[in-house]
């Protein structure tokens, strides 16, 4: 059986890096196309206003999280 595509999820966990690490050179050894996915989970972005953190501003600082994670990605393949 031969995979043309490979969809791996990825979190800013130490577990998942390694998982998209081995997604990736299974990717390269099958010669096949390769996307990264991170879901926002956007019911984390409650904020704290008490702290002076609104939830856009939690929704902002998740999302640079996962931008962060899929560039660190990018960068090492």
């Amino acid at each position: 059986m031969s995979y043309n595509k490979i969809l791996i999820a990825v979190d800013s966990s130490g577990f998942s890096m390694t998982a998209a690490k081995k997604g990736l050179e299974l990717a390269s050894q099958l010669n096949a196309q390769a996307a990264l996915l991170f879901v926002v989970d956007i019911s984390k972005a409650t904020g704290n206003v008490d702290a002076g953190i609104l939830p856009q501003e939690a929704l902002i600082v998740l999302k640079k999280e996962a931008e962060q994670t899929l560039d660190e990605l990018a960068a090492m393949y």
